[in-house]
């Protein structure tokens, strides 16, 4: 009896430091901070001021899945439910023997052919491995998203073609990024 209970134990605790190693390679706390500033943008027959908003995920709104090399897989597939019970699916390849996915997952990034994965607050992920569609391991891990700062960024002077000027807030990316995201 006491051979059997301690089987079961070790059973358990394997299992559950096996869930542990899986997650994002940036862990499971990310900050959604947003961004606002304005330039200058000075084109060959005009200028134009330009106000900019945009929003961010720290530390990262691309990222790998990792999880143990022991996982005999060819894909995972992350369902995520966030605290306001929506769902979202995205999927990876993986290789057998690797230790994270082939691709990164969009976690943040909403345009009009891309959803993210995450959402504000706590997300409750459930992952499937499976090899030749068949289901290999599951699991669940958590990940929070915290409202983060109001970030402004100082005013820039930028130049630009006749084409910017008719659509100027293409050019914010490149805005944040010479801003480096409002940090300086």
């Amino acid at each position: 009896m006491i051979k059997l209970i301690t089987a079961y134990l070790l059973c358990v605790l394997s299992i559950s430091a096996f869930a542990q190693n899986i997650g994002f390679t940036s862990g499971d706390s990310f900050t959604a901070n947003e961004y606002s500033g304005t330039f200058t943008l000075f084109c060959p027959s005009q200028t134009r001021s330009v106000y900019c908003r945009g929003y961010g995920l720290d530390p990262a709104e691309f990222d790998y899945l990792t999880f143990p090399a022991s996982i005999d897989a060819d894909k995972v597939e992350l369902t995520r439910t966030s605290s306001r019970g929506e769902t979202r699916s995205k999927d990876s390849k993986i290789r057998s023997g690797e230790t994270r996915s082939k691709k990164r997952f969009n976690l943040w990034i909403r345009t009009l052919f891309q959803r993210p994965l995450l959402a504000m607050g706590i997300n409750n992920i459930r992952y499937e491995f499976s090899k030749n569609s068949r289901e290999v391991t599951t699991g669940n891990f958590t990940v929070e998203v915290k409202e983060g700062t109001l970030y402004t960024c100082n005013h820039d002077v930028m130049s630009g073609s006749d084409n910017d000027c008719q659509s100027p807030m293409n050019l914010c990316d490149s805005y944040f990024r010479r801003q480096n995201y409002c940090r300086n």
